[in-house]
């Protein structure tokens, strides 16, 4: 048969090395490479006689090879004299028995007087899917001059896995893909260091951290980024509490005045959810920005807003939701304005729609009429309800 399946059951072992290669040629290239894999074969000198390799997988031209952390005798050089060795990986084939095998060698060059350049030792080449039976691969290029030695890594690294590849870092890619993954008990200062740099490596929407009792969860990833009178140039990952924070009014009686600006729960109901989230991830490390928010309610309707300095905020429908419900920007109007650069659903939100609905009524800061504030409802559909109701708190903010 021309044609043969590799991965699938035929009833006899049919899967040759070669195919195998070929696999990781496509995947890798057809060349060598030092694999992201434990400790990608570090090499280091604890002395002048003596080259340590760390482990890791290297692939040659599709063939994988596990190297185990070994330590390699150098000669020294004579004091007048100058000299080239190599560290390599050396692949062989048996003909006679059909054995593939593989070593860490350490290849030395000849010594030259100071006056003269060396040269590297020869190694062998050729291609191994051709019948090349013996094939280096150099990993370390040692200068040795007198008492002097210095290392050079000459193997190319793929310092990223192949999922990385796919993903590459950056906030456009990683608000693409959700994973949902515990991230641990608090943020590491390697974690805000993705953040900042806006590199997000291995952050993705999901994601979460349990610290002080809350669940933390990645919502998006530079939602603000651009945008504010005062444009917000902090790359940023942006955090929603899993559960509400605590229970609060929006205001002590059913009106809207003022808009969320003009709010009690603005003014100081968000206080204590501002105090938990400082204590939680450090205030030097939550997000300040500019936000429009509602500052005055005519007929009903939100009717004026400005740029505020922003931490923590209330949601906005469309931040949860993805649309307009209950909000109304049109009453009275010729031309709709709903006050809010919230006006994206949150990838968290978009990508699992579950987590809007924790089984709690929890308030959203959008003006539906004189009386009224919208809010999700405990089955996570939209709603609304008198100023004055107690409901839960669940913000969102950015950390940095």
């Amino acid at each position: 048969m021309s044609t043969n399946i590799i991965t699938g059951y035929t009833g006899e072992r049919h899967i040759t090395p070669a195919m195998d290669a070929a696999i990781f040629r496509a995947v890798f290239g057809n060349d060598s490479y030092i694999l992201s894999e434990g400790d990608m074969l570090q090499g280091s000198m604890p002395d002048n006689n003596r080259f340590v390799v760390a482990g890791g997988i290297v692939s040659m031209q599709g063939h994988q090879i596990q190297v185990k952390q070994e330590t390699l005798a150098v000669d020294t050089c004579a004091s007048a004299n100058k000299r080239i060795d190599l560290v390599v990986v050396r692949y062989t084939h048996d003909a006679a028995s059909q054995v593939d095998a593989a070593e860490l060698l350490l290849l030395k060059g000849s010594e030259v007087s100071s006056s003269n350049d060396p040269t590297e030792p020869a190694y062998n080449t050729g291609t191994i899917d051709e019948g090349a039976t013996v094939v280096d691969m150099p990993l370390y290029r040692i200068d040795l001059a007198g008492a002097s030695v210095e290392f050079t890594l000459v193997a190319p690294r793929i310092d990223v896995n192949l999922f990385e590849i796919l993903i590459p870092d950056g906030a456009a890619s990683h608000n693409a893909v959700y994973r949902g993954k515990f991230l641990g008990s608090e943020v590491t200062e390697e974690q805000f260091e993705e953040i900042s740099s806006g590199r997000f490596h291995d952050l993705f929407i999901g994601d979460y951290w349990t610290i002080n009792g809350f669940t933390w969860r990645i919502a998006d990833f530079d939602y603000w980024y651009g945008m504010g009178d005062t444009a917000c140039e902090t790359h940023h990952a942006v955090i929603v509490p899993d559960e509400i924070l605590y229970s609060g009014q929006m205001n002590t009686s059913n009106v809207t005045t003022g808009g969320y600006y003009g709010s009690a729960m603005y003014k100081t109901g968000l206080n204590s959810a501002k105090t938990t989230i400082n204590s939680a991830f450090g205030s030097a490390h939550v997000l300040k920005h500019r936000d429009l928010l509602t500052n005055a309610v005519t007929n009903g309707y939100a009717s004026a807003g400005a740029w505020y300095d922003s931490t923590v905020e209330l949601m906005t429908e469309e931040m949860v939701y993805g649309s307009i419900e209950f909000k109304n920007i049109t009453n009275g109007t010729a031309i709709p304005y709903s006050y809010t650069i919230g006006q994206s659903q949150l990838k968290l939100f978009q990508y699992d729609h579950s987590r809007i609905c924790n089984r709690s009524h929890w308030w959203l800061r959008d003006v539906v009429s004189a009386a009224y504030f919208a809010r999700v409802n405990s089955g996570g559909n939209a709603t609304n309800d008198g100023a004055s109701g107690t409901y839960g708190v669940r913000p969102a903010f950015g950390i940095c």
